[in-house]
């Protein structure tokens, strides 16, 4: 078995731990009780890899709520889960809720119907390949409070006409000014 093998099935193992790992589902989608027992992490029901037997369900306009209450406690949503909307080709309009904290890695890769972007001030980090391959965002709007954005996270997003920094430093160092 060569090392590409392995690590190929090392990935599909991964991608299907983290898939089904959640503590409870509201609506459309799961979510994982983050360790200070008050927030949560969106995990999608609907990402997909086809190649590994993922449908990817979710399509249209997707709102992702501040909060949620669920057996009898409210919790606030502050991040985004690796993989999360992987895939979702069929999602056009996703609205960030002003909570949210983080975005990891590989969460919209693939959405290549997104057609625009806007990145609360609240987001402090954004992961690696976030929006790779997402064909159709046209703006992108990234806010203040953004300090780290990962390597490859707006790759083949051929679309793109209109880029909105609010923090120069950061501009200034993804862009190579």
């Amino acid at each position: 078995m060569n090392i590409r093998k392995v690590s190929l099935a090392f990935m599909a193992f991964a991608m299907a731990f983290s898939l089904s790992a959640y503590d409870f589902i509201s609506g459309n989608l799961a979510y994982k009780i983050n360790a200070d027992g008050q927030s949560v992490t969106v995990t999608s029901l609907g990402s997909g890899n086809s190649q590994y037997g993922y449908p990817s369900s979710l399509t249209g306009n997707l709102k992702i709520p501040v909060a949620l209450a669920e057996g009898g406690k409210t919790y606030t949503v502050t991040a985004i889960d690796d993989y999360a909307f992987y895939n979702c080709s069929g999602l056009t309009n996703v609205k960030l809720p002003s909570s949210l904290k983080s975005i990891g890695n590989y969460a919209f890769y693939g959405c290549s119907g997104l057609t625009d972007v806007i990145i609360p001030a609240s987001v402090e980090a954004i992961g690696n390949y976030t929006f790779y391959g997402c064909s159709s965002i046209s703006s992108i709007t990234v806010g203040k409070g953004v300090k780290r954005i990962g390597v490859s996270t707006f790759i083949g997003c051929a679309a793109i006409t209109s880029v909105t920094w609010n923090v120069v430093n950061l501009a200034n160092q993804v862009m190579g000014s």
